[in-house]
């Protein structure tokens, strides 16, 4: 059954809805796990008098910040895993929805 039946069927549309947005959440407790870089840039003038004396100057620079995951909790390991069971009960769901569609409409 594709979307079109689907949209026929509001039950079925809203189970479909659910099995992609625990899809979503499988990849999103999957990309914790992924490092991260970051960059920031910053410019600076200073211009500064000393009685007689004069100084100015410009400041540039530039920072990468690599972080890397370190779960030694297993905190992040067992959030994908609970994701994946969540994906696999909507998977349940929306094929059990689609058999109750199918009876319903051979019954009809």
């Amino acid at each position: 059954m594709g979307r079109k039946c689907a949209a026929k069927q509001p039950a079925l549309a809203s189970i479909q809805y659910d099995v992609e947005i625990a899809q979503e959440s499988i990849n999103l407790r999957r990309s914790e796990n992924y490092p991260t870089l970051g960059v920031s840039a910053s410019h600076g003038y200073a211009d500064q008098r000393n009685g007689t004396f004069r100084s100015h100057g410009i400041d540039n620079s530039v920072a990468l910040a690599l972080q890397m995951p370190f779960d030694l909790s297993g905190r992040l390991g067992a959030q994908t895993r609970e994701a994946q069971v969540q994906y696999t009960q909507a998977l349940d769901r929306l094929e059990q929805q689609r058999r109750q569609v199918q009876r319903s409409t051979r019954d009809a």
